[in-house]
């Protein structure tokens, strides 16, 4: 590691012609001491957040990931049957014109869908622009055009 890093500035004076003089008061400026360990684990170097749905699925199919909300209560959804809806609705983006490199928005509160369609976004190769559903109009028009999305999804 480092060593912490202190120093002290004296108060100074600076005069800007027609200008009252202004003192800068002393300041004191100092660093924190960092560490480092040896990695603990090993990090493939290939790979991506959609390769857990799809071991998941294919490793623990009738593990219960997600509990949503129905008409008549709450059903659980197994890791198989999250995995062949976010297939299905990636297949759909894709029928749709999505590309991998492409940026998909999604409107949406915090919902089941959410985790859906921003993991079908992933499979596809696209990425996720996030727009929350207390964004103001102007906020969600700077957002889209800022982001260069392709795609809508609310």
């Amino acid at each position: 590691g480092c060593e912490a890093i202190r120093w002290k500035s004296a108060p100074s004076t600076v005069q800007v012609p027609g200008e009252q003089e202004i003192t800068t008061p002393q300041t004191t400026r100092s660093s924190v001491r960092e560490y480092s360990t040896p990695i603990q684990v090993q990090i493939p170097e290939t790979g991506n957040l959609t390769d857990d749905v799809v071991g998941n699925g294919v490793e623990h199919p009738a593990a219960v990931v997600f509990s949503r909300r129905s008409s008549t209560g709450w059903s659980d959804v197994t890791a198989a049957e999250f995995l062949a809806e976010v297939r299905a609705v990636a297949k759909g983006l894709i029928s749709a014109g999505v590309e991998p490199g492409d940026r998909v928005a999604l409107l949406s509160r915090t919902r089941y869908e959410w985790t859906l369609f921003d993991y079908a976004i992933w499979f596809v190769g696209a990425a996720t622009v996030p727009i929350y559903e207390t964004s103001s109009a102007e906020q969600i028009e700077w957002i889209l055009s800022d982001s260069g999305a392709r795609a809508v999804v609310a």
